[in-house]
């Protein structure tokens, strides 16, 4: 075949690819534009808010696709969970039901690793505070931490950069790890729930602040944030940036009160990233997301789903 046929060759193939991926693309869209009027726009930012003092802009899919963000292939498709600290047994159910639920919503296999103990963070990289009172959604009760007693606090670069990062398992897409510690990202920050890097595929979040789940009161509101902040941080490898229009499992938290009024779900413009990069449609994601609620019996939330499901069938 001479240099004039592969030519002609290439430049088939290729818009063969990009006339399948406008197909696609204008597939999602058009999803997209039917879940729009389902889900709620973000209202006014109240003081000590995540958008007060992070402005952020949502990026289209065009954008998102031209910052090649981090996707599984055909080695790198696990999903690696990493404990660090020491769990209670409804702890370990907690970690158990998180692994389930990332891998329904990833659709990728999701491994627990052998706990680390939380010895392995040097002594500099820990920091001693003392805890306020945290309140409950509508500041009716104190959840757990009272203003005379102290924490001590993980720092999340350290276990990003410096644990995860060179321990990456070769088939792993990206590795999360969990902490019954508090955490900080940096010494002029009080915490955070959970931190990720956009391109590293690491991430970490903690369930210190979301209530006892050794009280069966409490087990289900301690589970769903939980679910939240993991679902949202495990977003973040997958190079998906917070949302700033819809009320979403990726819009920011800076407290309780945020992460408790988001949805497990993803919004309309979450969902098109989301499922251009895992390469499934809209409806196929939110049948499989339905599946798991229904299996772990918390009918509003399968009722949600529903209804995004009607609008797309």
């Amino acid at each position: 075949m001479n240099k004039f046929y592969c030519i002609l060759l290439l430049f088939a193939v290729l818009s063969f690819a990009c006339s399948r991926d406008n197909k696609e693309n204008k597939a999602l869209t058009e999803a997209k534009e039917k879940l729009v009027p389902l889900h709620k726009k973000m209202g006014k930012i109240q003081p000590g808010d995540w958008l007060e003092t992070h402005p952020e802009k949502n990026l289209t899919l065009v954008e998102y696709i031209h910052k090649n963000p981090v996707r599984p292939d055909p080695v790198r498709n696990k999903i690696y969970v990493q404990p660090i600290g020491n769990f209670t047994a409804k702890e370990i159910v907690l970690i158990q039901l998180t692994a389930q639920y990332l891998e329904a919503f990833y659709g990728l296999k999701t491994v627990i690793r052998e706990r680390w103990n939380p010895q392995i963070i040097p002594k500099k990289n820990r920091r001693i505070v003392k805890q306020l009172p945290v309140f409950n959604k509508d500041s009716s009760a104190i959840l757990s931490y009272y203003d005379d007693t102290t924490s001590e606090q993980l720092h999340t670069h350290y276990i990003l950069h410096d644990l995860l990062k060179p321990n990456l398992p070769k088939d792993a897409t990206v590795m999360i790890a969990l902490c019954d510690n508090d955490l900080y990202p940096e010494e002029t920050w009080n915490y955070v729930f959970g931190q990720a890097s956009l391109k590293d595929r690491v991430g970490v979040w903690s369930f210190f602040r979301f209530g006892d789940s050794s009280n069966p009161n409490q087990f289900n509101e301690v589970l769903l944030r939980t679910l939240k902040v993991a679902s949202h941080e495990t977003g973040h490898m997958f190079s998906i940036k917070h949302c700033s229009r819809y009320h979403c499992v990726m819009n920011g938290s800076n407290h309780l009160g945020e992460t408790d009024l988001k949805p497990t779900w993803l919004c309309p413009d979450c969902l098109e990233k989301f499922c251009w990069n895992f390469d499934i449609a809209p409806l196929d994601w939110l049948k499989r997301m339905k599946a798991f609620w229904v299996k772990n019996n918390f009918q509003p939330l399968v009722n949600g789903h529903d209804r995004f499901i009607k609008a797309l069938e």
